[in-house]
């Protein structure tokens, strides 16, 4: 383990990368790891054991941040995804897992506005002061568009309207569509 601590940066990095310095170490050993998996198109699960003895920090735990790092790097410059198997490790994700994910993250979206809606309830709207009303009622029609526009039921008529296009729809379409 200290062996792996005390390969210089372009080692660890790899020769035709450049170096990230303002990278820890460890984030840097992580997403060397991750970029061979990229590399080599493996969609086999990496250990959060096999992660940890690589930094020798635990990546469940102190070195989550680490890991993380690692993972929104390898999003950033390779566009590949690596999702959490719970408890065992990360993945790198083939076209189900992104869309799994993708659609995950859709629905808690949808919670997320639909709970921000009910807690504005509890304002006292007639004692805000101008500027506040103006805040609150942007907040508060935002959080409502969100949940209108994440309902199953809205879900399911976009993904209709999509069917056989190319690429996904521009958000002036997708406003118009929702507004029919």
């Amino acid at each position: 383990m200290e062996e792996q601590r005390q390969k210089s940066k372009s080692e660890i990095v790899g020769e035709n990368k450049k170096s990230m310095p303002e990278l820890s170490v460890d984030s840097q050993t992580l997403i060397h790891r991750l970029e061979k998996q990229v590399e080599a198109n493996d969609h086999s699960l990496i250990s959060y054991n096999e992660l940890t003895e690589l930094i020798d920090r635990d990546v469940q735990n102190g070195a989550r941040g680490n890991l993380q790092t690692a993972r929104n790097h390898i999003l950033n410059e390779y566009k590949r995804l690596f999702v959490v198997v719970r408890s065992e490790g990360i993945q790198l994700a083939g076209n189900d897992g992104v869309v799994a994910q993708v659609k995950g993250r859709v629905k808690k979206i949808r919670g997320q506005a639909r709970r921000t809606a009910k807690e504005s309830m509890a304002a006292d709207f007639d004692t805000m002061p101008p500027e506040q009303r103006q805040e609150f009622l942007a907040a508060q029609s935002n959080a409502g568009t969100i949940a209108l526009m994440t309902k199953p039921s809205a879900v399911k008529k976009l993904e209709a309207r999509v069917a056989g296009a190319a690429n996904a729809l521009p958000t002036a379409k997708v406003l118009d569509f929702f507004r029919t």
